[in-house]
């Protein structure tokens, strides 16, 4: 059971003190259960800010001895200290929070900082376990080694950048830039992201051709406050990997445009596709699915792909043609799907689904029962 000792300072002045509050144990054995309410209110987003206090709050220290987290809580039981501190006046706030495992090597600790006047935001997070971690082990990382990962970023809300930086074994391998733009005269939050490295050395060895010794993604886009959401470019590039895209979604999920564009191929011959089931090669494939609304209620999906291999056989040739309408629905879901409607906030019908052609040129079954373009 927790014992928790804290000097405090009577109020003096519209300040709240406190010098130290700690526990020699914390016990979390499971988190607490979710409130099934679904009928209260979204809340309407809101511009960031400290919450305005009629007094100044402030924490000299943190200290909890042992805190103990049950296995339901992260996927395995784990003891560790926590330390920080905490100040709140006049608008403007600072926050340390330090965790430290005692019974593994790892560790996240966090520095934060805002001013409402200025709109200025701090911020430092680190996150580190040492190989066989916890992260490691539940992303399955081949070895699990050791990882690191690194955000830090200070500036104005309205224009405020973030380097990423994620190592293993302390090698880099994913890194880059995240920036968040705000305007007075919209409360849209564009976002910009630009991430490349090399992550072939966390994947599984028979997957790292397809993503080569560098991979990429940049996305740019914004966020509104009524829901919508826009990503004007998306690029995904690897070495076997190129998608290209975007989309608009309306204030409840409804799309009102989206286009993707997909094209793997590798210099070279075949490459093992990272699906999960039997190993899958293809020589070649693209796909291209688009719809807007400001056109038509129709989406279209259109493809071909070259030269696909199983352990049953290999396919030269198949192409693939789909289609189907999105259509806003003027009357509410069926009662069977309440839930569904009040997710969606808007309610929407999928009205057809019809694969006009899915063509496999010189797919032949063999007297042995294998699939193949020619028999032997």
């Amino acid at each position: 059971m927790a014992r928790s000792l804290g000097t405090a300072r009577p109020f003096s002045k519209g300040a709240i003190e406190v010098d130290e509050l700690s526990a020699d144990e914390i016990s979390v054995p499971r988190l607490p259960k979710a409130s099934e309410d679904a009928s209260a209110p979204s809340p309407e987003a809101q511009p960031f800010s400290l919450p305005d206090l009629p007094v100044s709050v402030r924490l000299g220290k943190l200290d909890v001895k042992k805190l103990t987290l049950g296995a339901p809580v992260i996927g395995e039981e784990l003891t560790a200290t926590l330390g920080g501190s905490l100040r709140i006046a006049d608008g403007e706030g600072e926050a340390k929070l330090d965790l430290k495992r005692t019974d593994k090597d790892a560790e996240i600790s966090l520095t934060a900082s805002f001013a409402n006047g200025t709109r200025q935001l701090g911020l430092d997070l680190l996150m580190r376990e040492a190989k066989g971690g916890i992260v490691a082990r539940k992303l399955g990382i081949p070895g699990q080694p050791a990882l690191t990962l690194a955000l830090a970023g200070t500036g104005p809300l309205d224009n405020f950048g973030a380097t990423l930086r994620l190592s293993s074994d302390g090698s880099d391998r994913l890194a880059g830039k995240i920036q968040l733009l705000t305007s007075p005269d919209s409360d849209a939050t564009r976002f910009i992201t630009d991430l490349s490295g090399d992550l072939a050395p966390l994947l599984p060895a028979q997957y790292r051709a397809f993503f080569g010794s560098t991979t990429a993604l940049k996305a740019e886009g914004s966020s509104g406050g009524d829901g919508r959401f826009t990503l004007d470019t998306l690029s995904l590039e690897s070495a076997a990997l190129k998608v290209n895209g975007s989309a608009e979604i309306l204030p409840g999920g409804i799309p009102k445009r989206f286009n993707l564009e997909t094209l793997v191929e590798l210099q070279g011959g075949a490459v093992l596709l990272p699906i999960t089931g039997p190993e899958t090669y293809v020589d070649r494939a693209e796909i291209t699915l688009a719809y807007d609304q400001t056109k038509s209620d129709g989406w279209r999906l259109v493809g071909n792909i070259d030269g696909i291999s199983r352990d049953e056989g290999r396919v030269e040739k198949v192409a693939l043609s789909g289609s189907g309408r999105i259509r806003l629905m003027r009357k509410a879901l069926p009662l069977a799907a309440p839930s569904a409607s009040r997710r969606m906030g808007s309610p929407l019908m999928i009205r057809r689904y019809r694969p006009r052609r899915a063509r496999a040129s010189r797919w032949k079954r063999c007297s042995h029962g294998v699939l193949a373009s020619r028999c032997a």
